[in-house]
């Protein structure tokens, strides 16, 4: 029986200010969203593969929380500057070692299943019936 999946909604109840947060990727994109119950709303969404969305939203509140009071326009700036190192091991051509089954991933929020598989250095997305 496949595991379930679904929208990846998560909440904190931690220190003084509830949240919410999101976050997915897929294919290059991503987008992270962090809602908090004092009205602080951070939204990034990001359709670069080396633009990570969760980093740049994690370092917009982190910047925030040590000076409140900051333009706005200079904390993005600075957080938009945010790379992610593009990761390239040396493989010869084809070759990327044996795979071990995770498991098939399905919800109603989305055709088809998922299957995740690993090698010994990546994480394998595998989709059926899209």
């Amino acid at each position: 029986m496949p595991y379930l999946y679904g929208p990846g909604l998560y909440a904190s109840t931690r220190g003084a200010d509830a949240a919410v947060f999101h976050y997915g990727h897929e294919q290059g994109f991503s987008v992270a969203v962090h809602l908090e119950s004092g009205g602080l709303r951070v939204i990034c969404l990001s359709n670069k593969t080396d633009v990570p969305a969760d980093h740049i939203t994690v370092a917009v509140l982190q910047n925030l929380r040590v000076h409140p009071s900051r333009d706005h326009g200079q904390v993005l700036a600075e957080a938009a500057k945010i790379r992610r190192p593009t990761r390239q091991a040396p493989r010869a051509q084809g070759e990327s070692g044996p795979h071990t089954d995770i498991g098939t991933f399905t919800c109603d929020q989305a055709p088809g299943s998922l299957r995740l598989t690993r090698t010994t250095d990546a994480l394998h997305l595998w989709r059926r019936g899209t």
